[in-house]
């Protein structure tokens, strides 16, 4: 995960985690998944990311990474944490805080050569479309769980004029209930940033995940480069769910931060006030 996609919620005062969640919860199941990125964006041999195991359950989702760092994101809350006893630091960030931040960036990093006018195209909602999509030797190969089962479909959805993304389905792997479903959009969405109006990869994944009833995407692959074109030997970035399975409860020791570690600005507090600075410094330098 990049800055925004790695950075998941932390409350110092951490609610706790009750045997039996609340029909309120969006994952009132809890379960496991393990998933790692594949980047082949450009040219030369994929590069696969590390492995990283992601905890849903009641109002959390945690993400836990090899080096012992970790995410945690409280939807009831509506809180990012990031908790490092590697390094003895947390911080934490509510989802508006964030969403704020990530703009104020966006807006110091503008140049006189970006356009401040968008077309009304690009501020309407498009329709998303989604067809079932054959899946021959080369789909199966990269050791998603649907690789190894009949139960695997593959569905592109996409937008006319407008990215597409191809979603590989389980359904025998834990489902999403709809309260997750919309949680995990609008967190995708309007809090780790597609831009306002458009429709964005988040968009196109609920799509597909309340067509089919929460099933899980243990596959998900999206074009880059120009107009986000979409082709089984173009360029591209993979999610790859290796395992994906139901636990008995998530453990509260997930979801608090432990004693003695020194709350700290978050590295995006730090890029903007740093981005903010240069910006006012080119800003007195063309006066």
């Amino acid at each position: 995960m990049n800055l925004f996609r790695s950075m998941l919620p932390l409350a110092v005062l951490v609610v706790p985690v009750v045997a039996k969640a609340q029909p309120s919860e969006p994952f009132p199941a809890p379960f496991v998944i393990e998933h790692h990125l594949v980047d082949a964006s450009l040219e030369g041999t994929p590069v696969t990311g590390e492995t990283v195991r992601d905890t849903y359950g009641g109002s959390f989702l945690v993400s836990e990474r090899p080096d012992g760092n970790r995410t945690i994101v409280d939807f009831a809350r509506r809180e990012l944490t990031e908790v490092r006893p590697t390094e003895g630091t947390y911080w934490s960030l509510s989802f508006g805080r964030f969403a704020e931040l990530r703009k104020r960036l966006v807006d110091a990093e503008k140049t006189e050569t970006i356009s401040e006018v968008r077309t009304q195209a690009a501020r309407e909602k498009r329709p998303v479309r989604i067809e079932e999509v054959p899946d021959g030797a080369e789909g199966k190969a990269r050791g998603a769980l649907s690789a190894t089962g009949s139960a695997g479909r593959r569905l592109r959805a996409s937008v006319e004029g407008g990215p597409a993304l191809d979603v590989w389905l389980d359904v025998s792997a834990p489902r999403l209930t709809a309260a997750g479903v919309a949680v995990l959009a609008d967190f995708e969405r309007n809090v780790l940033g597609a831009a306002d109006g458009e429709v964005s990869p988040a968009d196109l994944l609920e799509a597909v995940r309340l067509k089919e009833g929460g099933a899980l995407a243990v596959r998900t692959r999206r074009g880059v480069g120009r107009a986000e074109a979409l082709r089984d030997d173009g360029p591209y970035l993979e999610t790859v769910v290796t395992k994906a399975m139901p636990v008995a409860a998530l453990p509260a020791s997930l979801v608090s931060v432990p004693e003695g570690l020194r709350r700290v600005p978050s590295p995006l507090e730090v890029v903007v006030s740093w981005a903010e600075d240069e910006a006012a410094l080119r800003q007195r330098g063309r006066k």
